[in-house]
């Protein structure tokens, strides 16, 4: 039996279904980096409920870098091998439980515990709202009303303004509850939001593996019924066919009906060799972009200080310039993606990280003067009229490499709305430091939706690519903070500097991975000797968006049909 949610989805033609679950795939993303950035910001909350001090709270916050990590491998499988919809559901009932129960924990270890436990959710939440969007649009056609590389960074900046959210939620619950608990029921809420929302769909794209997802309706059913007898065919798979084929026969879309065999056949005849250093320079590549985002995060606060001798009202301040520019800075992204390709829009931005942190290095960062290095030039009145405040600076420097994921981003915000003075820029400290943190900023924005989109052009991008993606991403987040400030201790006479050193090099490792993907992704292409074309099924994709055909059907139609 189906619901009548559901039912009404199915009724829809192919454009609204997919701006639908567009729709609600950025909900999820959203209310994800809400509930990811939530307990940062709650240390004192945790540290009072458990009677301990907040660096005792540490291993809590910790978990949610260890779930990410551990829970990348394991999700990409159960993408590939269970219904979408059904998993992220069941992962968001986890998390609201989880959160209505962390209340009642009185010790370090049942909060580790529970919150353990909802941290290995959160890999299933990224990993499965990836794999869903990248099966929804697998390559960049026309007549669709969305490209892939315009959603992937809409779904990143909604989980990045989610984030940036999550300080001020903490912050406006304690000063008008007088107690910060009130955030888990929040928490527990949007959970249920997100879960119900889910529920009620079909079972979602399917796995290019043909395991999993719905039945396809309309004129994509001949392609299914040609599958040789999968039970539900990936949607929009494209085809690869030999140029002789093409010039001898004309028409491709004759030549063969088996398309989903057709794709296996030639993706095995691809050099295996090539695929793995693609696929070796999209894991670089994300590798690079996440330490860059999350270690330049987590320690500008402390460079602006100790290295720039800046206040720490300005070093505040700096730091939620960053996570804003981080975050909007995917929004330029999302429509050049519907005109350049990604590997383009990639190419255009990579480079100012390298400028940014080069930048600091040429110039010098001088200390300012001793009216403290007020930021009130850069921003210049926003203060009076924003009145932002809140958030958590959570630096533990034994602990940040596990708490890179968990605490870098709830400095966001947080101090915009800070009083301004008048402002002095002696030595070109401050202005160096906040020029050079736009730079980075913009240049790491559109690193992972850019190059997860790009991937779908040249390979096929499963649910275990994606969990390897996720776990990759996990290093960087643990092992880049850890390393900063690891280099200051062992290189005293550059201290903190070798946050930019650092940063610049991984700015340079993310500008040759991607190149190295165009590099073998085009040999990939000329290895095989084949052009990319949309017959039968690929042009029943866009025949189903003109005609106004339904995109998914559920299974229950298709017994009864």
């Amino acid at each position: 039996m189906v619901s009548i949610p559901h039912c009404h989805l199915i009724l829809m033609n192919a454009t609204n279904q997919i701006l639908l679950l567009s729709t609600i795939y950025g909900l999820v993303s959203l209310i994800f980096g809400v509930q990811l950035s939530i307990v940062g910001p709650m240390a004192s909350v945790l540290a009072k409920q458990a009677g301990c001090t907040e660096a005792e709270i540490a291993p809590v916050l910790g978990m949610s870098g260890i779930g990410l990590i551990v829970g990348g491998i394991p999700s990409g499988w159960i993408m590939d091998h269970a219904p979408g919809h059904l998993v992220l559901g069941v992962s968001c009932i986890i998390q609201a439980v989880g959160f209505a129960v962390m209340p009642f924990c009185r010790s370090v270890l049942e909060l580790a515990v529970v919150y353990g436990a909802i941290s290995l959710t959160f890999n299933m939440i990224n990993t499965g709202v990836n794999c869903l969007s990248m099966w929804l649009l697998p390559c960049d056609q026309p007549g669709l009303p969305i490209t892939i590389g315009f959603l992937l960074n809409a779904l990143s900046m909604l989980f990045g303004v989610g984030a940036l959210l999550a300080p001020q939620l903490v912050h406006f619950v304690e000063v008008h509850t007088g107690s910060g608990t009130g955030v888990y029921y929040i928490a527990t809420a949007l959970a249920g939001v997100a879960a119900i929302t889910l529920l009620m769909l079909p079972p979602g794209p399917a796995s290019p593996n043909g395991q999993t997802g719905p039945k396809l309706s309309g004129s994509l059913k001949k392609a299914e019924q040609a599958s040789e007898g999968s039970e539900a065919l990936a949607p929009f798979q494209p085809i690869i066919w030999d140029e002789e084929e093409v010039r001898d026969h004309g028409n491709p879309g004759l030549l063969h009906s088996s398309t989903a065999g057709k794709e296996a056949d030639s993706r095995k005849k691809d050099s295996v060799f090539w695929r793995m250093c693609f696929q070796a320079g999209l894991l670089m590549l994300i590798f690079a972009n996440v330490s860059i985002e999350l270690g330049y995060g987590n320690w500008i606060y402390t460079y602006s200080i100790k290295q720039a001798g800046l206040s720490e009202a300005a070093g505040q301040q700096i730091t939620s310039l960053y996570w804003l520019i981080f975050t909007l800075g995917r929004l330029p992204a999302m429509f050049m993606a519907t005109c350049l390709s990604t590997a383009s829009i990639m190419a255009l931005m990579m480079p100012l990280a390298v400028l940014g942190s080069v930048l600091p290095l040429v110039m010098g960062s001088a200390p300012a003067a001793s009216t403290g290095g007020d930021a009130s030039l850069a921003f210049s009145n926003l203060g009076s009229r924003t009145p932002f405040a809140g958030g958590l600076h959570l630096l533990v420097s034994g602990s940040s490499g596990a708490l890179a994921l968990n605490t870098s981003r709830h400095s966001s915000l947080t101090s915009i709305g800070s009083q301004y003075g008048s402002s002095v820029d002696a030595g070109g400290g401050l202005t160096s430091v906040i020029t050079a943190t736009i730079l980075v900023a913009a240049g790491a924005a559109a690193g992972v939706p850019c190059s997860m989109s790009m991937a779908t052009e040249y390979v096929e991008v499963d649910g275990f690519l994606n969990g390897a993606m996720s776990t990759v991403a996990g290093l960087g987040a643990t092992f880049f903070p850890f390393a900063v400030p690891m280099l200051a201790k062992w290189l005293p006479n550059l201290g903190f500097q070798c946050l930019m050193l650092a940063t610049f090099a991984m700015a340079l490792l993310q500008i040759a991975s991607l190149f190295a993907m165009i590099l073998t992704g085009r040999i990939l292409k000329s290895q095989r000797g084949k052009v990319l074309l949309y017959p039968e099924s690929q042009n029943s994709l866009e025949d189903t968006v003109a005609l106004g055909e339904p995109l998914l059907t559920s299974h229950a139609e298709d017994v009864h049909g």
